[in-house]
């Protein structure tokens, strides 16, 4: 068996494959402006995140002995 030749067949179509890849990616990328418009579509989803409240400390930041109505004061 010669592999001599099969190796040249094998590179060939290998090359082969990687033009035609690079080819369509160009014009993917660059020719077609349809995926442009798409790929934006997808990436500029606008979501409305509504901010969770936060605790009220009632006036009282730290614990004192004259503060016993906020959750601050009763963690000890």
């Amino acid at each position: 068996m010669n592999f001599d030749e099969r190796k040249y067949v094998l590179v060939a179509a290998v090359t082969f494959i990687c033009i035609v890849f690079i080819l369509r990616l160009f014009w993917i990328q660059v020719v077609d402006p349809s995926w442009t418009a798409r790929a934006a579509d997808i990436s500029e989803r606008k979501i409305t995140v509504f901010p969770s409240r936060g605790l009220i400390l009632e006036g009282c930041w730290w614990p004192t002995p004259r503060c016993t109505t906020s959750w601050w004061c009763r963690v000890k």
